[in-house]
């Protein structure tokens, strides 16, 4: 009985720990051992999701005549902050274009390469 007391106060010290480390954003998606892995073995991934929090996404007018070049349709609220993760999208190797739906603007979600360039050159 000791031992298992022992033990679930250690995990959860190391789960606190941990959650200290990565942004707490991230865990909605993602799991302490999904992220635990990703901080192991691709941080590099990790940067860059937690780069995406913030700046992955923009809201821009839709430009006339180019409904072809559009990844799908979304439904939000634009006087929200964006947070790609509530709105159940990626980071993919491509920028997307997802038309708002009631309105006349679009959400443009940056990929990765486009994120990673934005990083390297704010450092």
């Amino acid at each position: 009985m000791k031992q298992i007391l022992l033990f679930t106060i250690f995990l959860s010290a190391v789960n606190m720990a941990f959650s200290q480390e990565v942004d707490a954003r991230l865990t909605t998606r993602y799991s302490s051992t999904e992220l635990a892995e990703l901080k192991q073995n691709d941080p590099e991934k990790l940067t860059l999701l937690t780069y995406a929090l913030d700046h992955a996404c923009y809201i821009t007018d839709f430009p006339k005549g180019k409904e072809s070049g559009l990844n799908g349709v979304i439904e939000m609220n634009t006087n929200e902050p964006i947070d790609f993760i509530a709105l159940g999208l990626e980071i993919q190797k491509t920028n997307q274009y997802l038309r708002i739906t009631g309105t006349d603007k679009i959400l443009v979600v940056k990929s990765e390469w486009v994120l990673t360039n934005e990083m390297q050159n704010n450092k």
